[in-house]
């Protein structure tokens, strides 16, 4: 009889922190991707980007509309809309950053190794801590998201001093082409800030 209630009178229970993992997932092979295109020259990787940003696309129509048609969410589902949109927009960024690479026919980007490896970092942050949140392990979530703090802070730090160095240039091409290159990456950057922020809000709603 309960798991007759449980299976035709009880509404359904989707586990949207497996959901919104799967989607990290995604996020995280992008960036992935995205160091391998720049600093390995693979072009099979930036082939990827594209597939993932679809993958993307797909996974968050597909949350919206269960978050939307579910009766039981284990928190609000604002908190939750909102890490599903921002790991959405983590996707739309890099792929704005790849079309505009690919504009300018630029394949190598290794003056910038430091700053797509910091993404890959904040994208296994995003992704270790949505694993956490699984089984609510709350205190390695906030270890994490700190993480993500300092590693944007050097993220900024990255695109304040280059911008400095590129101020000197007398090129006007270059310093253009490089400062459009550098606010696409910092914004990235900002993107994984701004999901940690969200992902902590969930974490203070199921204390």
């Amino acid at each position: 009889m309960v798991s007759f209630i449980k299976k035709y009178i009880l509404p359904k229970e989707i586990d949207f922190f497996d959901l919104l993992y799967k989607h990290s997932l995604i996020i995280n092979q992008m960036s992935k991707n995205l160091n391998c295109c720049f600093l390995q020259e693979e072009q099979i990787c930036c082939q990827k980007v594209m597939g993932d940003v679809e993958l993307s696309k797909k996974m968050r129509k597909d949350n919206i509309k269960k978050l939307f048609s579910t009766f039981i969410t284990p928190i609000d589902r604002e908190s939750i809309y909102r890490v599903i949109n921002e790991l959405d927009w983590i996707a739309i960024s890099i792929n704005h950053f790849l079309i505009e690479t690919q504009t300018y026919k630029i394949n190598n980007l290794k003056e910038y190794q430091l700053l797509l490896n910091t993404l890959v970092e904040m994208s296994e942050n995003i992704l270790n801590s949505l694993k956490a949140l699984k089984v609510k392990n709350n205190n390695e979530i906030i270890e994490l998201c700190e993480s993500i703090r300092v590693q944007y802070n050097q993220a900024v730090n990255f695109y304040i001093e280059y911008m400095y160095e590129l101020s000197k240039n007398q090129n006007f091409n270059i310093v253009f082409l490089d400062k459009e290159l550098l606010f696409q990456l910092r914004d990235i950057a900002k993107r994984f800030r701004v999901c940690s922020n969200y992902i902590e809000d969930i974490v203070a709603k199921m204390v």
